[in-house]
């Protein structure tokens, strides 16, 4: 019996000190998924620019891991319900976190309670675009054309009750033209539509369309947001110029993981992405597409995202927007 018991002790000391090592290793230590809640044309566009820095600041690849649907619910819902270990990570926006769980009566995730904010990369880069043969070429022409052909605008964007959705209804209210929304699932599905010019008008980020701007393909009536991104002339309107009292949504990209995530490794991966986005190169490009660089932590961002919360379930409710069930 004595024998027996000092083989079955020396045997779980030779398990334990085979799993030893996999518990000391330092986080991370094996390629990391990247929920995006969007078609690839969107988000993704977005983080690509800063994906390959952060990869380098990990010492592990980020793998994109595309979960559209339902106006960006899907994913989102998916990253909240991994476990929370680290290697489940979410690149969102405004519109799955905040807006859809306003504009539902019931979301299968809290907004505030099954997320673990990490990172707040981003904000605005918005824009007003058209193909070439839409007549108005600037915003004022663009009002006056609306208010002029009433229901004969429609206007993109990438889905119902996101930033761009009540940017636009704000617009229409202010101005007092009547807009047709049509939404998308992402920015990448509307890209043909614009193109063709089967819809008049498209609310989107400026990187996800400048390579066709620069082609000619399309073309930009305005800037919607806080600021006119740097590579644009000074010729380019700004809502807030031409529309008194128009105020721009929050709009901005994040990363996230689900509740209860340990904060050695929040810290880590919030670590190597302020790092990532202090990188020269990475703000030239999104200085150039007319983001923000906001850079902000685990806690500065938790007290937005509560603020926001607020502010967006104001606007919502100004703009009339029924819920969507």
């Amino acid at each position: 019996m004595k024998n027996h018991k000092c083989v079955t002790f020396a045997l779980l000391m030779l398990m334990l000190a085979g799993i030893a090592p996999a518990w000391s290793q330092p986080y991370p230590n094996k390629p990391i998924r990247l929920v995006i809640p969007y078609p690839p044309g969107g988000v993704d566009v977005i983080m690509r620019i800063v994906q390959q820095q952060a990869e380098k600041e990990l010492g592990q690849s980020l793998v994109v891991d595309y979960r559209p649907g339902a106006g960006g619910q899907i994913g989102q819902d998916y990253a909240a319900r991994s476990a929370p270990d680290g290697y489940t990570l979410l690149a969102t926006v405004t519109n799955p976190w905040i807006n859809l769980p306003i504009l539902r009566k019931s979301t299968p995730y809290d907004p505030l309670k099954d997320f673990t904010p990490i990172t707040l990369l981003l904000e605005g880069g918005n824009l007003i675009v058209s193909a070439p043969s839409f007549g108005p070429s600037n915003l004022r022409e663009l009002l006056a054309y609306a208010k002029a052909n009433p229901g004969r605008v429609s206007y993109a964007t990438s889905g119902i009750g996101g930033a761009q959705h009540l940017d636009a209804e704000n617009i229409s209210r202010l101005a007092g033209v009547p807009l047709l929304h049509v939404p998308f699932q992402g920015f990448g599905p509307m890209i043909a539509p614009l193109l063709s010019g089967q819809v008049s008008i498209g609310f989107i980020n400026l990187n996800a369309v400048s390579g066709m701007v620069k082609a000619g393909k399309l073309k930009i009536l305005g800037v919607v947001d806080k600021t006119r991104p740097a590579v644009l002339s000074g010729d380019v309107q700004m809502m807030a110029e031409v529309l008194p009292g128009f105020v721009v949504m929050p709009v901005w990209v994040a990363i996230a993981g689900p509740a209860g995530l340990p904060r050695p490794i929040v810290n880590r991966v919030n670590d190597a992405f302020i790092k990532a986005l202090n990188a020269p190169e990475v703000r030239a490009r999104y200085r150039a597409d007319g983001f923000e660089i906001i850079a902000a932590g685990p806690d500065e961002f938790a007290v937005k995202l509560k603020s926001d919360f607020e502010r967006i379930r104001s606007a919502i409710q100004a703009a009339g927007i029924p819920p969507l069930d």
